[in-house]
């Protein structure tokens, strides 16, 4: 009898959590805190500049480990 207690208390304490990290409890003024950075998004300059080429040949890259010797 006192696991269908704890059972229920612990189904009710997930569905207030999944309400209250889904913004359910924000009309009552609860809510995790809200996290965005748009300032970031201001200080870029031409993001779409931006080019990512592979290198002319990988296997002359000058921080290749040398291989230990006996």
């Amino acid at each position: 009898m006192m696991s269908r207690w704890i059972i229920l208390a612990l189904v009710v304490a997930n569905g207030l959590f999944w309400l209250w990290g889904h913004d359910g409890l924000r009309a009552l003024g609860l809510g995790p805190d809200v996290v965005s950075e748009p300032q970031r998004m201001k200080d870029q300059i031409k993001p779409d500049a931006m080019r990512v080429t592979p290198l002319a040949n990988p296997s002359d890259t000058k921080d290749k480990p040398e291989p230990k010797g006996n």
